[in-house]
């Protein structure tokens, strides 16, 4: 879960056991969003630290559920991290639409003919000068059907 404050790119978040998302800084260097605990559920008194990030003009944000690194293919490989991280390092200056299709492109790519065993949930969201906002979101459930966008 997070809070955007569009004017100042102040970025409020808490991880409740998902992928950590990972920031494209202007200047290309790849982080994770770190700050994180246990699946929502699993402990029911558990308590979940926020962590607090600013995305700058030109920053590219990715969160992802774990169908998109987990895609596989006809010989079960996953698509894995490394795949998606060579993505993101390749955003410098693409839209949130075309880094996200891009994106899918290349884990269609990847997978080919083989049946998904899970969804893929992404959203991608690039702060662009001065300070505006512009996302775009797709889950494509396992058989394929994108569901929303």
């Amino acid at each position: 879960m997070a809070e955007l404050e569009p004017g100042d790119g102040r970025l409020t978040y808490f991880n409740a056991g998902h992928n950590r998302p990972v920031r494209r800084r202007a200047g290309g260097a790849l982080e994770r969003l770190e700050i994180g605990g246990l699946p929502l559920g699993i402990m029911p008194l558990a308590r979940y630290q926020c962590g607090s990030t600013s995305l700058a003009a030109g920053d590219v944000l990715l969160i992802f559920s774990d169908g998109l690194i987990e895609a596989e293919d006809d010989n079960q490989r996953e698509f894995g991290e490394p795949g998606m991280l060579a993505l993101m390092d390749n955003a410098r200056g693409k839209s949130a639409a075309d880094v996200l299709a891009q994106l899918l492109r290349s884990v269609d790519s990847f997978v080919g003919h083989a049946l998904p065993h899970d969804d893929i949930t992404c959203m991608v969201v690039r702060m662009s000068a001065p300070l505006a906002v512009e996302f775009t979101c797709l889950q494509v459930d396992s058989r394929q059907r994108e569901v929303e966008r």
